[in-house]
């Protein structure tokens, strides 16, 4: 049933249309036409919500390691001008610094934009609209 509502967002037909037999007139065309297209832009608003909202949350962390790793480089940045007997210590310091600032490069490189763009079936569906529409005016313009 999952796998049903994935490929087609708005199930087979509506309660009051069967899926084979055409609409009785250009009302009820026009209901189902808004309705399936309101169920394809709602389906491809949740995908495109939870591709922003994961964009935001990979800046939010990479942010924080940012501050970390500045934090842990002022660190290591002052023990290096304080300290003067025992070097080992800052090293760490330094490269716990440098790990952070290379996870929130990793972080920042995998926040991309979608590569197939947002609503490309909302888009197709339109696309596929004006062209009857062209075709409907065509053939009015003809009779």
């Amino acid at each position: 049933m999952a796998q049903s509502s994935q490929s087609d967002p708005v199930g087979t037909a509506t309660k009051e249309h069967a899926p084979d037999s055409p609409p009785a007139s250009w009302n009820e065309a026009l209901a189902i036409l808004i309705t399936t297209r309101a169920a394809i832009l709602q389906t491809e608003s949740k995908i495109a919500a939870r591709h922003v909202v994961s964009s935001i949350l990979k800046w939010i962390i990479a942010g924080l390691f940012m501050l970390f790793a500045w934090m842990l480089m002022i660190i290591a940045i002052m023990s290096v001008l304080v300290s003067s007997m025992d070097w080992k210590w800052h090293w760490v310091i330094t490269g716990a610094g440098l790990f952070h600032l290379l996870v929130a490069a990793v972080l920042l490189a995998t926040v991309k934009p979608d590569k197939h763009g947002y609503f490309p079936i909302t888009r197709s569906e339109f696309l596929k609209d004006s062209e009857w529409l062209k075709n409907f005016q065509k053939q009015k313009s003809n009779d």
